[in-house]
């Protein structure tokens, strides 16, 4: 018994070190990771995280001073170590996509079998995107979200906490776990867990008011809330509306039609905002992003809960019912959480990467044959708006939304097709 765990284990780790050895050198020779090894990469947001890591916190601006642990971290390997601290930050890349698959295959472990099924799975764009931006947050978070899944499928509520808070000393939208964590919990007469999570919530805000008043507010000068509320906003006009809003404090272009505000301090400052015109190619990305940054998986999961989704809730585990809860709301409202729509919507991940892997198993009798239509669509849609964009972005949209909607006909009648050749597995929930 335990030689097979051991072999188990031992299998787990050699199929997660060979995908963060490919994952790496992809992003080496793909992305301009490489750039790294020559110089710090210094464009974007990637500016703030690097002062945060030399301990430059006071200079730094809402968020980013309240998404100081990943920079701590960073800067406390480079000061304890012979690493500069760019070399810190992609170390802490490498080693979180190495434990954030080791984790989820953990979690998976008792639902594909064989760790090599997480090849397909996990080995999407969006996972390659997330170690490629090594001075963000994102593979790091990804590590704790899988990490702290872990610990609720193993029913360490209390170690679950600790990485919660963890997490929002990482990135201020885990505020979107915690709430989905309480209200499951509520709904799952887990009183109080809830209370104990909200808890856990309000200590975390607190840290991070502290962090922010060390730091510079953001460059609007509205109060949280407010900035929350106006960054949504803009995001969903932008992205879903494909209109180019304007701010006298972010002049990205000429506004065509413009109004002034009053002065009050609700608006900072703020006293101007307009609209420089429409933008289709952004709604469009949008929709790419959708349909595609996990592959297939969306149409499997939406074509299960269509009709089992009373089922699941009355006997599948708490944790399952939060991954779901909690990446399916990520996954819509990261359209209009912030710019950069991948890497946002993505934090839906575990819905859709440990969510549906469990729903096939549990409702499907699968085969081999069905399960290699599956991930070959699945790869074939996730990775094709990545070569596309290599060739011509703008000019090959349409043909990508067109080609994933016929993947997703293709998926929804294939389940459809194995569902009627297979009776339903009811009952047999996995206990993973």
């Amino acid at each position: 018994m335990m030689n097979g765990k051991k072999k188990d284990i031992t299998n787990i780790l050699l199929v997660a070190v060979a995908m963060t050895m490919v994952l790496f050198s992809l992003a080496i020779f793909i992305e301009p990771l490489v750039a790294i090894f020559s110089g710090p990469i210094r464009n974007g947001d990637s500016e703030w995280y690097i002062a945060a890591a030399n301990g430059n916190l006071q200079t730094l601006i809402e968020p980013y001073s309240v998404r100081f642990l990943h920079p701590f971290i960073a800067g406390w390997l480079s000061g304890h170590s012979a690493l500069n601290v760019y070399e810190a930050f992609l170390v802490i890349a490498i080693a979180s996509l190495l434990l954030f698959l080791i984790v989820n295959a953990l979690i998976l472990k008792h639902t594909i079998g064989s760790p090599l099924l997480m090849v397909p799975l996990f080995g999407l764009p969006y996972v390659l995107d997330s170690l490629s931006i090594i001075f963000h947050p994102d593979m790091f978070y990804m590590f704790l979200t899988a990490l702290f899944f872990l610990l609720l499928s193993v029913k360490k509520q209390g170690a679950s906490l600790l990485v919660l808070f963890f997490l929002f000393l990482t990135r201020e939208s885990t505020i979107l776990l915690g709430v989905m964590y309480s209200v499951v919990a509520w709904l799952c007469s887990k009183k109080n867990l809830a209370i104990t999570i909200i808890v856990i919530m309000l200590i975390s805000l607190f840290v991070s008011g502290v962090m922010k008043e060390i730091g510079q507010p953001n460059k609007h000068d509205l109060n949280s809330s407010v900035y929350l509320a106006a960054k949504l906003s803009y995001n969903f006009m932008r992205n879903v509306l494909g209109l180019n809003p304007w701010t006298n404090t972010y002049q990205n272009c000429d506004p065509i039609i413009q109004f002034n505000l009053p002065q009050f301090e609700l608006f900072g400052n703020i006293r101007g905002v307009g609209v420089c015109g429409f933008n289709f190619i952004a709604p469009l990305q949008t929709l790419i992003t959708l349909l595609t940054i996990f592959g297939i998986a969306p149409c499997a999961l939406f074509y299960i809960l269509k009709n089992k989704i009373k089922q699941i809730w009355k006997t599948f585990p708490f944790w399952f019912l939060v991954a779901v809860a909690y990446g399916l709301t990520s996954y819509v409202i990261g359209v209009a959480a912030g710019t950069g729509v991948q890497r946002i919507v993505g934090y839906g991940w575990p819905a859709f990467l440990l969510g549906v892997p469990i729903l096939v198993k549990n409702f499907f009798e699968i085969d081999k044959k069905f399960i290699a239509k599956l991930f070959v669509t699945h790869l074939f849609i996730a990775w094709l708006p990545f070569v596309v964009q290599r060739i011509d972005e703008g000019q090959f949209t349409p043909v990508v939304i067109g080609v994933a909607l016929v993947a997703y006909i293709y998926c929804f009648n294939l389940m459809k097709k194995q569902k009627q050749r297979n009776t339903c597995i009811e009952g047999r929930i996995d206990s993973t």
